[in-house]
């Protein structure tokens, strides 16, 4: 990274010593109002502020941060930053400004692991936002599950719900673990619920998502109560 780029990023120091957070945004406003409310939380070490992609994927490699938190609606272009953080095992955290039909269909398209909304954020949710993403949690505000919900809802009733074909695909073991995701369940969770290794419970959830061709939980869940999976593994 070349000292013009480095310039460009902010390094504030936090009360605690947990947490270490990429911020990407184009939006000035935005992304210093994110970076407030991070540096008011105890369990944040360092939050380091980046505005393009190259100065982000130079700090992706240099620090391995816990969490970026990118902008959806500020910044469309993120796919390729967020399949490097994935690959770099960086939690995901995206802010959307309006989850409606747009947005939704957009961050279903990309890797993310929580989701938050610009007009919801407080440091209270913005807390409780990343200690649950870190403890394999997807976060993400009511009004998206309404409408992964309501997306589900006319799917199923445009076409009968491929529930066989999607059957076919995952073990027991799998559908088990795809019915206890979609009760809200942490990876933790899970594998008391079934009482396997935390190991195992990502080697299935990984198979899982591979066989249904989703690149996140959240399509997972979403794919689940379209085809009429959840519950499926315990019958």
């Amino acid at each position: 990274m070349n000292q013009e780029s480095s310039k460009s990023i902010s390094v504030i120091a936090g009360a605690g010593v947990d947490i270490r957070i990429l911020l990407v945004g184009q939006n000035e406003v935005v992304r210093r109002g994110i970076e407030a409310m991070l540096h008011s939380i105890a369990n944040v070490r360092d939050v380091l502020s980046c505005t393009g992609h190259d100065e982000a994927e130079g700090v992706l490699d240099a620090h391995r941060p816990d969490v970026l938190v990118a902008n959806l609606a500020d910044d469309p272009g993120l796919a390729p930053l967020l399949e490097r953080a994935r690959r770099g095992h960086t939690k995901i955290l995206l802010v959307m400004r309006d989850p409606g039909e747009a947005e939704l269909s957009a961050a279903a398209q990309l890797p993310g692991d929580g989701y938050l909304v610009e007009d919801e954020l407080t440091v209270p949710v913005l807390e409780d936002t990343l200690h649950r993403l870190l403890v394999d949690q997807v976060p993400m505000p009511s009004a998206m599950a309404r409408q992964l919900l309501h997306r589900a809802g006319r799917a199923e009733a445009a076409a009968p719900p491929p529930r066989r074909e999607y059957r076919s695909r995952l073990t027991r073991r799998e559908l088990q673990a795809l019915s206890l995701l979609v009760e809200g369940m942490s990876n933790k969770q899970i594998a008391r619920g079934l009482a396997i290794s935390d190991h195992a419970v990502k080697r299935v959830m990984a198979s899982m998502l591979v066989k249904l061709n989703c690149a996140n939980r959240t399509q997972a869940v979403a794919l689940a109560l379209k085809g009429g999976l959840a519950g499926a593994g315990t019958r």
